[in-house]
């Protein structure tokens, strides 16, 4: 396996979560502010299964082409993005105590 087309399909996984998630939150906000607060954390799934189809797309081309770098990549971008995710988590409970 190539280690750049890891890297590079992981840092665009990340890249398509950030902008993703970023979307959501903005839509969200926009929801909360006019009021309709029960439908404005559904759109944190949207990110999810986005990223899941990209997912099953790369690994059915990867696996069609013989190119196991594009699963194994997206996954490892998927590691990245847990990572951050919890560290945020972390620090935000840390900043309110």
């Amino acid at each position: 396996m190539r280690k750049t087309h890891i890297a590079g399909w992981a840092a665009i996984t990340v890249a398509t979560g950030v902008g993703l998630f970023a979307g959501a939150l903005a839509i969200i906000n926009q929801e909360k502010s006019v009021g309709h607060y029960s439908s404005a954390s559904a759109y944190l799934a949207a990110p999810f299964g986005v990223q899941l189809v990209l997912w099953l797309v790369g690994a059915a081309f990867g696996r069609r082409r013989g190119y196991p770098e594009l699963s194994v990549g997206i996954l490892t971008g998927f590691v990245v993005e847990a990572v951050a995710l919890g560290l945020l988590v972390v620090f935000a409970s840390l900043a309110h105590y």
